[in-house]
């Protein structure tokens, strides 16, 4: 992945690119829209996402998902209707190949909102939810490939709508399986590709403390509210195997306060922290 940073700063405008990908990202703050909407790539069909602060802080971002045959002129329009509901930036995806068109574009559009809509990590400011356009098979298949790159790309670029809270259960056993130092709780993890994963079944404490950060906090709350944890009376049932982006964020969220992750979640048969296992692979 390359970044080029238009402005010399990491949280200014910015493009994206993986090497042998024909497609390129563009994201800006909303102050830089005027000076980077002049850039060439903004001629072309493509899709964009508006991002800015949620309106319900159980929520992550607030995006809005459109699609453009020209993009220069949708996020001009855009743009420029946000006054009552501003967004703070956006990101504009469009290619070098010409495999991006009418149908292509709009096809993109409905496979991200569904995205967003399945994660339910992120506010989402559309109103209306487009229909699933007619395109080739050979279209389809180009356009799975280019939207697994935009997956990569979008959360690099603080775009969270694409990112999982969330998986399906894992039907293979895990091979090392990790439970959470607590008296009162019965809850475990794995990791799987980076991910840490709190296994279905396990539980969560009923009781926040004002040590915990305000992101896990909301996070908890999130999961709350959308039937994840399940009150049991004494604590919480975790519904699902449930991801979270560290083993901190595992372990304070499910606790319900400020977790050292590292060394609050125990090996199941080394009877090692998790701290130290790690150490041992490295080792190895």
């Amino acid at each position: 992945l390359r970044l080029l940073l238009l402005k010399g700063t990491i949280s200014g405008p910015k493009t994206a690119k993986i090497s042998s990908w024909p497609g390129s990202a563009v994201y800006s703050p909303i102050e830089n829209a005027k000076d980077i909407l002049v850039r060439d790539e903004f001629d072309n069909p493509g899709v964009y996402i508006l991002k800015s602060a949620p309106q319900k802080n159980i929520f992550s971002e607030r995006v809005y998902i459109g699609e453009a045959e020209e993009l220069r002129a949708r996020l001009k329009n855009h743009i420029s209707k946000l006054k009552k509901k501003p967004f703070d930036s956006f990101v504009a995806f469009t290619d070098t190949n010409h495999l991006l068109n009418k149908a292509t574009v709009k096809y993109l559009e409905h496979k991200l909102l569904i995205c967003a809509k399945e994660n339910k990590t992120s506010e989402i400011a559309n109103e209306v939810s487009p229909k699933m356009p007619r395109i080739s098979e050979a279209d389809r298949y180009n356009m799975d490939g280019f939207l697994s790159e935009m997956k990569v790309i979008l959360p690099l670029l603080g775009f969270e709508f694409v990112t999982p809270m969330v998986t399906p259960t894992f039907v293979e056993k895990p091979k090392d399986l990790f439970r959470l130092k607590s008296k009162q709780l019965n809850t475990f993890m794995f990791v799987s590709e980076g991910a840490f994963i709190v296994t279905k079944g396990s539980q969560a404490s009923k009781t926040s403390s004002a040590s915990i950060g305000k992101s896990w906090l909301r996070i908890r709350s999130r999961l709350i509210e959308q039937g994840v944890f399940v009150d049991q009376s004494t604590h919480y049932e975790i519904t699902q195997d449930t991801i979270f982006s560290s083993v901190s964020a595992a372990s304070s969220v499910t606790l319900g306060r400020q977790s050292p992750g590292p060394i609050s979640w125990i090996h199941l048969t080394e009877n090692i922290t998790y701290s130290e296992f790690i150490q041992i692979q490295n080792i190895d």
